[in-house]
């Protein structure tokens, strides 16, 4: 996988300075798997829609559907693999990123952006899954790692009042490595 170092800055606007800005981040979602915990993230994606304000931001941080690791995908990449069977598995990583798309869509205008992790298809076009769920729902792609600077405006003032500054990383390997 390509490592990508992305820098964005973003505007952020709130009625006055009493408000409260969350920043949520969310991953290791290893949707579509045995590890996946469905219950959990139901209720994450329950109470998140429910309590949706527009002070609430969302940051992806890698491993949303766990299609394959960055290993296996060298393996599936031998030339040893059929190109049909490729693929099939291009089209079966875009369908599960498509359904994952259409189940966060209620963060669609509170996503600062996506991460790639360690289980990121990348396909053929060599768009990561990160890419891919970011330009579905018309927000970041962050890379591996990735520094935000929030600009916070208070609409009773005209300029930036506060800075929130942001690096973020989802990590190597498994374990902790």
């Amino acid at each position: 996988m390509r490592a990508v170092y992305k820098v964005i800055t973003r505007d952020v606007v709130l009625d006055n300075m009493t408000e409260t800005l969350e920043i949520i981040p969310f991953g290791d979602v290893h949707k579509f798997t045995a590890s996946h915990d469905g219950d959990r993230w139901a209720r994450f994606l329950r109470e998140q829609k429910e309590s949706l304000t527009h002070r609430k931001l969302f940051i992806g941080m890698g491993d949303y559907i766990d299609f394959a690791s960055s290993k296996e995908q060298e393996i599936l990449s031998s030339p040893a693999i059929h190109e049909n069977t490729k693929t099939d598995l291009n089209h079966l990583a875009e369908e599960r990123n498509r359904a994952f798309a259409a189940e966060i869509s209620f963060m669609r205008d509170h996503l600062i952006g996506f991460i790639d992790g360690n289980h990121n298809w990348v396909f053929a076009n060599g768009q990561t899954g990160a890419e891919d769920l970011a330009g579905r729902l018309g927000t970041e792609y962050l890379g591996f790692l990735t520094h935000i600077t929030l600009r916070v405006r208070f609409k009773n003032r005209g300029t930036v009042s506060k800075f929130i500054y942001i690096v973020a990383c989802h990590g190597g390997k498994a374990g902790g490595k």
